[in-house]
């Protein structure tokens, strides 16, 4: 086991700060991502989502999934990667806690699109 942390450690320790940066903010940004698979079970459990239903809902955030990876390359050229990312980190995490309050199809449609965009424009 100590030779295959020693590997493991070799294997690493080369990035430079930057990487590790990159990879640990990469990781919060997905962690905010897990909400998505519960999402369908949310929307017909709790807020009477037919399936149908939920599955349009979840479609508009690959939708804005889309249009955030497009958003973020163009707007990345105007003012550069860390203020695209750190924007998309910030406004993100409050849109999350904001879709309890979204309770039929249209507005959490619609929140769903803003989120994705938003939180996509990461990449």
């Amino acid at each position: 086991m100590k030779k295959i942390l020693k590997i493991y450690i070799e294997a690493y320790s080369g990035l430079s700060k930057e990487s590790w940066m990159l990879a640990i903010v990469m990781l919060l940004n997905r962690m905010g991502s897990m909400v998505l698979p519960f999402l369908g079970i949310y929307l017909i459990s709790e807020l009477n989502f037919t399936l149908q239903q939920s599955g349009i809902v979840l479609s508009f955030y690959g939708i804005g999934a889309v249009i955030g990876s497009w958003l973020g390359g163009w707007i990345t050229d105007k003012i550069g990667n860390f203020k695209v990312q750190a924007l998309s980190l910030f406004l993100s995490a409050p849109l999350f806690l904001l879709l309890p309050y979204f309770k039929s199809v249209e507005s959490f449609a619609a929140i769903m699109l803003v989120l994705s965009t938003i939180s996509e424009m990461f990449r």
